[in-house]
């Protein structure tokens, strides 16, 4: 069950009157959007755009947002007004994500005991991991199964998020003030596990790198069972690229995006650089890892890495070996259909653009 955004989200009857739907990720650099149209079979593409910024790497102000909760409310308004006028998508309907450090989130397990019990135990338990009033936050949840419990009591397993109401507004103003139309809010993860996960598969632990944090969940088929999230992300490799080698942040992530782990013969290894703060990650995973497989007591049966950090070359093999588990990529693409014109540049893509896709999927697809 999930409390609504009162007068905000539509009711699930509505969702089918989409047509075309534009899924609108907002990142800590870049702004990044697809626009599917309803199609007789799946989903088509029909336009799709990425607006990157690389100020933020030597003004860390700059940042379009920051895991401190805060959206540049004027400057991402003006870069989104740009990529709206460029795409031309003026006045389009739009889904767009929150990222994980913009809301409160934790597992709960509690009786199975009717929705309106349900209701009641959760706002008396969100209060014990909330910092803010409950009148402040939309509270919602996710049931992801349920269990017995050592003494044969029937129990549910949720997943709890807590949006910040003036969090909501920041992200309605900065539509209208672009000429779009927000229809909808949704998770990172949420939206990821939409575009990505298998509802048959089993565990994966799924790693999406962007500029200034990392988002880590564990889907479980189909569903996510626990996240996390850590302040570090491809502009921590790019500053600790530049101290080494004594060279400009802008010049440091083009070597990165060039060279990234792979070590050329007669140049600097730049994996001594950038691999300790890549642990820092990996390390925040394993932890993740590690609280899913003793609280279920299953294995996590691989790694999928997401996001422009995905691009990295040479991280796929790093991150095998440091962490032990296969290691692929999403194929989002394989939801929706697309012009074979881009399938030259089509895996690279579809890091960028999954969460994306993932959104915009989320009200042109029925609900499971």
């Amino acid at each position: 069950m999930k409390l609504p955004f009162t007068g905000f989200f539509q009711d699930l009857h509505r969702f089918f009157a989409f047509k075309e739907l534009v899924g609108l990720d907002i990142g800590t650099s870049a702004i990044k959007f697809v626009q599917l149209a309803r199609g007789t079979t799946v989903p088509e593409l029909v336009n799709y755009g990425i607006l990157e910024t690389t100020q933020y790497l030597e003004r860390g102000n700059a940042a379009l947002q920051t895991s401190s909760l805060k959206l540049t409310e004027r400057g991402t308004a003006a870069h989104l007004a740009v990529l709206v006028r460029e795409a031309g998508i003026s006045g389009a309907d739009v889904v767009a994500s929150l990222p994980s450090f913009a809301v409160f989130t934790a597992p709960l397990e509690i009786p199975l005991v009717p929705p309106d019990e349900t209701a009641r135990l959760v706002s008396f338990q969100a209060k014990q991991f909330i910092p803010l009033p409950l009148s402040e936050v939309n509270l919602e949840w996710m049931k992801v199964e349920e269990f017995d419990n050592q003494r044969g009591t029937r129990y549910q397993r949720l997943m709890v998020t807590a949006v910040p109401i003036a969090t909501i507004g920041v992200y309605q103003r900065i539509c209208r003030a672009a000429g779009l139309k927000l229809v909808g809010l949704e998770l990172e993860y949420q939206a990821l596990t939409r575009a990505i996960a298998d509802p048959a598969a089993l565990p994966v632990l799924v790693i999406d790198i962007g500029a200034e944090s990392t988002a880590i969940a564990i889907m479980d088929h189909g569903a996510v069972r626990q996240t996390g999230q850590t302040d570090y992300g491809g502009a921590a490799l790019t500053q600790a690229l530049a101290r080494s080698l004594g060279v400009s942040a802008i010049r440091a992530e083009e070597l990165k995006r060039r060279r990234g782990l792979l070590s050329v013969a007669g140049e600097y290894d730049l994996a001594v650089s950038l691999t300790p703060f890549l642990d820092v990650i990996l390390q925040e995973c394993m932890r993740v890892r590690g609280a899913f497989e003793d609280a279920h007591h299953v294995t996590t049966s691989g790694v999928m890495l997401v996001g422009g950090g995905a691009n990295l070359p040479g991280i796929r093999e790093y991150v095998e070996a440091q962490l032990g588990l296969p290691v692929t990529f999403p194929r989002p693409f394989g939801t929706i259909q697309y012009p074979p014109t881009l399938e030259p540049i089509a895996k690279s893509l579809m890091n960028e653009l999954a969460l994306s896709i993932g959104l915009g999927l989320k009200l042109l697809t029925p609900t499971p």
